[in-house]
């Protein structure tokens, strides 16, 4: 039995009652353990919450349902490490089963090229015989989070804008997910900005930002569902650039997951620098992947602090802005890393997920309730 939580049309309050939306004929096998639940939070990298696992038990225990035969499915890789602590500061002794997942990962390298061979090598081709290039670097997310404020009007503030792709939702984007409510985007974040200490020196320009309107490539322009921005739609971009600022959804101090954002410039032979959590390099080099490291200075990805690792990154980007061009038409050395990461994300990790994550995933989860 599979409840999968990122499609239901539930805020996020209701998460926290979630069981209350079990079909009625769905209790009575769990409760005797002919069969055992599934909550599939894989779309998201939601953070541990003391009160939202209090709750899931308190409601496993009112309907009758053991925990052993629960397993919650995340993209979150502290969760595990949170709710094994919560449990022992709770004294819960029968715990529900964490995995990890990566959707939007999985969804990005098997649902992009319907002949992927045939795709890379024309990418391939395209990038060894490519001479010129239109603007330096792609920058896209359209979502105004906080973080995603403080790069791009320090963009506008040290006069990168126009020599980047840049893509900005604006102030006023409403996104719809799948079935879900209409979600506005604006004022909450511009405040969350405005509360951190990266907004000094860059919160003047606001409003210059605001100006710029909506300024949307390829499938952003409709933005109903979210999930349909998943795949790589927007190869001309990279193209006529040289590398990529990726603006992850999340900033955090620990490691808790990568989205699809950073396969994007894999698969399009871009270096890329990163503004995502602590640790988002090393968790793409577990996927196989090769990072910039001596072209560009990688050691913003182990510092905790997120303010500090922002702007470690983006000094990495104003060094490597220099000579980034060059480096990729000229670096023969740094050409292969980018040609082997292209064939990474569109035929080696479609295969791993085919031949290993997935069986892997199914046996785990088979295992847990058959023990339950």
């Amino acid at each position: 039995m599979l409840l999968p939580l990122g499609e239901l049309p539930v805020d996020e309050a209701s998460v926290h009652e979630i069981l209350t939306y079990l079909p009625a004929d769905w209790v009575e096998p769990l409760r005797d353990g002919r069969a055992g639940l599934i909550l599939d939070q894989s779309l998201e990298g939601c953070r541990f919450r003391d009160n939202l696992m209090q709750t899931w038990h308190q409601q496993m225990k009112a309907l009758g349902i053991s925990p052993s035969r629960v397993v919650h499915v995340t993209q979150n890789r502290s969760f595990q490490d949170d709710y094994n602590s919560w449990c022992e500061e709770s004294g819960v002794e029968t715990r529900i089963a964490i995995f990890n997942y990566d959707y939007h990962l999985s969804r990005f390298c098997r649902g992009s090229w319907p002949d992927p061979a045939a795709a890379l090598a024309e990418r391939i081709r395209d990038f060894e015989n490519r001479t010129e290039i239109e603007k330096r670097f792609v920058c896209l997310n359209h979502k105004p989070r906080p973080l995603r404020i403080a790069l791009l009007t320090r963009l506008i503030k040290d006069n990168y804008w126009d020599d980047g792709f840049i893509s900005f939702g604006g102030f006023e984007l409403e996104v719809t997910r799948l079935e879900g409510p209409t979600v506005k985007w604006g004022s909450r974040e511009i405040e969350r900005f405005q509360k951190r200490r990266l907004a000094a020196g860059s919160e003047a320009y606001l409003e210059a930002l605001a100006g710029k309107g909506q300024v949307l490539f390829g499938k952003a322009k409709n933005v109903k569902p979210t999930v349909l921005l998943v795949g790589d739609d927007m190869t001309d971009m990279y193209r006529r650039s040289a590398f990529t600022l990726v603006t992850e959804s999340d900033m955090r101090r620990t490691a808790d997951r990568i989205t699809e954002k950073p396969l994007k410039p894999m698969a399009n032979c871009h270096p890329a620098i990163l503004f995502a959590n602590y640790g988002a390099l090393t968790l793409l080099r577990s996927f196989g992947f090769k990072t910039f490291e001596p072209w560009i200075d990688e050691g913003y990805d182990r510092i905790e602090r997120p303010e500090a690792r922002f702007l470690a990154a983006y000094k990495a980007f104003r060094q490597f802005y220099k000579t980034a061009w060059d480096k990729v038409r000229e670096d023969r050395e740094l050409r292969d890393v980018l040609c082997y990461n292209a064939e990474h994300a569109m035929i080696n990790l479609p295969r791993l997920y085919d031949e290993t994550l997935d069986p892997k995933l199914c046996r785990e989860i088979a295992g847990v309730l058959e023990d339950a």
